[in-house]
């Protein structure tokens, strides 16, 4: 099964959107830095594209 390298997406609903895009939502932690944040959900649970 081939995967869509040109877009990121969110493992908990399904959100996609090409990596770095304004769409997505950024979220500081003190331990693991910047994280990426699904604008739908709020999970940061994504799987990134290149």
């Amino acid at each position: 099964m081939a995967t869509d390298t040109t877009s990121s997406r969110c493992l908990n609903c399904g959100f996609s959107a090409s990596p770095g895009s304004e769409r997505w939502d950024a979220v500081d932690d003190p331990t693991l830095g910047r994280l990426t944040r699904c604008p739908d959900c709020g999970s940061t649970n994504v799987l990134s594209g290149r």
